[in-house]
């Protein structure tokens, strides 16, 4: 009977840690979409992500995102690469269009 209750609170004591496991370690987030991340960079503040949808300006901040497109001057939506020169300057590398500077 006692290695009944035993087993019972250590199973217990199991769950209870694991769900304060499970909440410490819940910090993650989860950003889904057709876009493969192709090359990334920062400059302190912002990640500077290249993916095939575009150039991803990532506010480590805020967490919020800007998505940067063709129709913002880039030469194309599909970014290969990305570096940041000493003057600040994103040097994107496109799929088709050559290089572009952001």
């Amino acid at each position: 009977m006692k290695t009944k209750y035993f087993a019972l609170l250590a199973l217990s004591l199991v769950l209870a840690f694991s769900a304060d496991a499970m909440a410490i370690i819940n910090y993650w987030k989860t950003y889904t979409g057709n876009m493969n991340i192709n090359s990334m960079t920062h400059d302190g503040q912002n990640l500077w992500i290249a993916t095939n949808g575009g150039l991803v300006k990532f506010d480590k901040s805020s967490s919020l995102n800007q998505v940067i497109l063709h129709e913002d001057g880039l030469p194309e939506n599909a970014v290969t690469s990305v570096a940041l020169d000493q003057n600040g300057t994103k040097w994107v590398g496109t799929r088709y269009a050559g290089v572009g500077a952001f």
